[in-house]
């Protein structure tokens, strides 16, 4: 993850600073996307993501509450583990629920370390992909550079969720899934919709869909290859992922 300058670069090219870069990844990306090519400081993005983020987690607990969150998300499970709830003890079912509130709170008090995780597994399939696919010379620094600039955007879901959190939300249905309305999923009904269309729904996500842009943009500033075969190795790896998610959800 070394940021030592990249040689390609030439030496007349007006540096960024790093408030420029994350101001234009959302008004101008291929200058920020460019400016990466020299050193990419992927932990930036990262580290405002975070903030951005930590106040909608503490509205979570407080306009919502966790045990909200936990019943609407049980709405979720197969059938088979609803079926074995009902089956439960009152005892039994009071041992269930304080063991799912506290995955509950787990997952979501500690989603940035997943989020580190998987953005890092993804910088990594994407790097092999790109490099091999389309020859080209990432380094992996670059990569995580793109990678975490792009899914920097996210951090408009965040305002917006705590926004509408401020604003006042019914605490028995609100959905951490689809905390706002761009995802087509927000407008599905959870109960009354299967749940492989319901996965397929979340996928279609107007912030998602700018993220996509943003890494098309961003790998072909960097490596120097057209958007069209870029685009192939992002969007290939958004619909494997996609036909999975579905398959998962619809078994």
């Amino acid at each position: 993850m070394s940021t030592a300058p990249d040689a390609t670069v030439a030496v007349n090219e007006q540096p960024l600073s790093e408030p420029q870069r994350l101001i234009d990844v959302f008004i101008a990306p291929s200058k920020t996307f460019t400016d990466i090519r020299r050193t990419g400081r992927w932990w930036v993005p990262f580290l405002v993501m975070i903030l951005f983020g930590l106040p909608f987690q503490y509205l979570i607990g407080e306009k919502v509450g966790w045990e909200n969150i936990m019943r609407v998300q049980q709405r979720f499970q197969p059938e088979f583990v609803k079926q074995r709830l009902e089956q439960l003890t009152p005892e039994q079912r009071a041992q269930a629920d304080e063991q799912g509130l506290k995955q509950t709170k787990f997952i979501t008090r500690y989603i940035y370390v997943l989020v580190l995780v998987g953005l890092t597994i993804y910088s990594l399939i994407l790097q092999l992909s790109i490099n091999f696919g389309l020859g080209a010379e990432l380094k992996f620094w670059q990569t995580m550079a793109v990678v975490f600039y792009a899914h920097l955007v996210y951090i408009v879901r965040s305002i917006l969720a705590a926004v509408v959190l401020l604003i006042g939300v019914d605490p028995g249905t609100y959905n951490i899934r689809t905390p706002v309305g761009t995802m087509l999923a927000y407008y599905l009904p959870i109960d009354e919709t299967s749940k492989a269309l319901y996965a397929f729904a979340t996928r279609i996500d107007v912030i998602e869909f700018w993220v996509l842009a943003l890494l098309i943009i961003g790998f072909s500033a960097v490596t120097g290859k057209k958007k069209g075969s870029i685009a192939m190795v992002v969007l290939g790896w958004w619909t494997l992922v996609t036909l999975i998610s579905v398959g998962f959800a619809a078994m």
